[in-house]
């Protein structure tokens, strides 16, 4: 049998002949047989226990391969052990990440059912609590007597659940707030959050480079000669001299527009220039004529 299954030139062709016959004669698995074959992979159900709001419930789905990847089962019970055992630290850090810091996740996997139910059973614990938001200027600050915008003005108000996220957008809304009151270029250089797990509350301090603070130098239109340039440059919200404000640069994109005249307005700021103005760049691209 050895030859028959490493070489064919080793077939004599009674013997093959015969192989052949053996084969056609046997047909196609009936279903009997086929049952009797081993599965080729192992289709299972999957839930959580222990997690009523909805919106964290789908957060933790989302990033579960056990429930991504069910339409592709894995070959044996141990693969999907493995499966569900890598899950676990992916859904410690979405509860950490929505203030269960000290969150437990624990997986059954009931074989016996039809098919086999995996379960996630999660205890939540305490949710825990911002209880301080701290500004520092970073050591890269060339003003060290600006005055910081308070924590309630980006939306970090003390007493509310800790999310990651929050803290995300806050920091947007920080970069924006310092933007607006004259500084182009802010930066968060580091961020820090403390938990502390005797008083179920956490701390979060940002590092804040405001950098150079400036106001509005020359105003360039760039891109189109058949509009008139002093029609655009009345659409502009502020004049040379005022204060920077990224408020306002959305605002006249948003006023050049509305006009029907261009389909894009970009501005793309470049250095500050040797008067400590920041000059303003706008490329404006013409709508396309409807007749």
């Amino acid at each position: 049998m050895g030859n028959i299954r490493h070489s064919t030139s080793g077939f004599s062709p009674k013997l093959s002949g015969l192989l052949v016959l053996t084969l056609l004669l046997s047909g196609p698995l009936s279903n009997v047989q086929a049952q009797q074959l081993p599965a080729l992979s192992v289709p299972y159900e999957v839930s959580i226990q222990g997690v009523e709001d909805g919106d964290l419930r789908a957060l933790l789905i989302s990033v579960s391969d056990t429930f991504s990847l069910k339409d592709r089962p894995p070959a044996t019970l141990k693969l999907l052990e493995a499966r569900t055992s890598r899950d676990v630290p992916k859904l410690l850090r979405v509860l950490a990440s929505n203030g269960f810091f000290r969150a437990k996740v624990r997986v059954s996997l009931n074989d016996q059912s039809k098919p086999p139910l995996v379960t996630f059973h999660i205890t939540l614990g305490h949710r825990f609590i911002l209880s301080e938001v701290a500004l520092r200027l970073s050591s890269s600050s060339p003003d060290r007597t600006i005055a910081l915008p308070k924590p309630a003005e980006f939306g970090m108000e003390t007493g509310q659940h800790f999310r990651a996220a929050s803290v995300l957008q806050a920091q947007e809304r920080l970069l924006k707030i310092l933007g607006s009151r004259g500084h182009p270029y802010p930066k968060v250089t580091d961020r820090q959050v403390v938990a502390d797990h005797t008083a179920h509350s956490v701390m979060v301090t940002f590092w804040i480079d405001p950098g150079p603070a400036t106001v509005f130098g020359k105003t360039d239109v760039i891109g189109v000669s058949q509009v008139n340039e002093r029609f655009i440059l009345r659409q502009i919200p502020w004049k040379e001299g005022d204060r920077f404000d990224v408020l306002l640069l959305n605002k006249a994109k948003i006023k050049l527009i509305e006009t029907g005249l261009f389909a894009a307005v970009e501005v793309r700021l470049g250095q500050i220039d040797a008067q400590g103005r920041q000059p303003v760049p706008l490329l404006l691209h013409l709508a396309d004529p409807l007749l």
